[in-house]
């Protein structure tokens, strides 16, 4: 009989797959899985606040991230980190990435991101001459890293590209080299 006079004292708990961290049920849709959330910021060694960010995602949004984290601190007497990415070179990376997304598309390659978006009955003149500006556009920016690699003989610019940028894998030790990379295209495409 106490049994039964314990089970009904106080407010009854409602049963949520979710609570915030206040302890409030969550009424988000798709809450965010908490347990994979620290594992990730465990795996990359940032906060759990920080794993929520999209950009944690890659190693360029990653090091953009430090920039920002940086830029917010304050004082402009402290000297950038060296182990980030200002938003002129981030912009270029991304920028690059949907270029070689766009590449992969042209030559019909298997590794290419499709969207899911539905093309209907496109326009054969209209895809090729789509394909030619890319093809021209990948080269002029294929010249301007070759050009900025010619004049750093120091740094492997095309193992930083292909590396960090296109199979982002979090190499620290060619940061810099991905800084001259990221500049020389910013310049390339005007990105200020």
């Amino acid at each position: 009989m106490a049994r039964a006079a314990a089970k009904k004292r106080g407010r009854p708990v409602n049963e949520v797959p979710y609570r915030e961290l206040n302890g409030r049920a969550s009424r988000a849709r798709n809450p965010i899985d908490k347990l994979a959330l620290e594992a990730r910021a465990k795996m990359l060694g940032i906060s759990v606040l920080d794993a929520k960010n999209q950009l944690a995602a890659t190693f360029i949004g990653r090091l953009h991230m430090q920039y920002q984290a940086w830029e917010k601190r304050g004082p402009k007497d402290v000297p950038r980190p060296s182990e980030c990415l200002s938003t002129r070179e981030y912009d270029a990376a991304t920028r690059f990435l949907d270029l070689h997304n766009d590449r992969l598309k042209v030559v019909q390659s298997e590794a290419a991101q499709y969207d899911n978006r539905p093309s209907g009955n496109a326009d054969p003149d209209a895809v090729e001459e789509w394909a030619r500006r890319i093809n021209t556009e990948y080269k002029a920016v294929r010249e301007a890293i070759q050009e900025a690699q010619n004049q750093n003989r120091s740094e492997n610019l095309w193992a930083a590209l292909d590396y960090c940028i296109i199979r982002d894998q979090p190499l620290s030790h060619m940061i810099g080299a991905l800084r001259i990379l990221c500049n020389s295209m910013a310049r390339h495409w005007k990105i200020s």
